[in-house]
């Protein structure tokens, strides 16, 4: 993936015409800046990923950003929050063994931790060289929002 597509989801929304709604809720999270650091390697179906170390900060930011989207209307992600960072995508019958390697090679991956004063709405459109992710609007994290 390159650089400028990485990012974490928080809450995954979907298809929606409420993004001025969503954008509103959004912007009334008050929270703390949150400290990533990357933590092992894997692969689900198709992707490639680095974990990131679970931490109060990120799971708060995560309560707080599905909540929000809920008090639109919206179904809430029934999935398990697992934070991390998808580095490539693949074709799930067929992994290159290049990739198992990799896999192997950096199973343990770890980062020096960073901090991360703003999160993202990102509008992501399909296309045949992969996903596209568009920033539709930042929303700053302070010291002020409460733990």
């Amino acid at each position: 993936m390159p650089a400028q597509q990485l990012h974490v989801t928080l809450c995954f929304i979907g298809e929606s015409n409420q993004l001025e709604t969503i954008g509103r809720a959004l912007s009334q999270i008050e929270a703390m800046p949150v400290t990533l650091a990357l933590q092992g390697s894997g692969r689900w179906s198709g992707v490639l990923w680095a974990g990131l170390r679970r931490n109060v900060a990120l799971d708060d930011l995560h309560r707080r950003v599905t909540q929000a989207v809920v008090c639109c209307g919206l179904e809430p992600d029934r999935r398990p929050f697992h934070p991390h960072v998808t580095l490539g995508r693949f074709r799930a019958q067929r992994p290159p063994q290049r990739l198992n390697t990799w896999l192997q090679t950096h199973r343990s991956l770890r980062s020096a931790p960073v901090t991360v004063d703003e999160f993202c709405l990102y509008a992501s459109e399909l296309t045949p060289a992969g996903a596209r992710y568009t920033v539709l609007q930042r929303y700053p994290l302070s010291a002020k929002g409460e733990a």
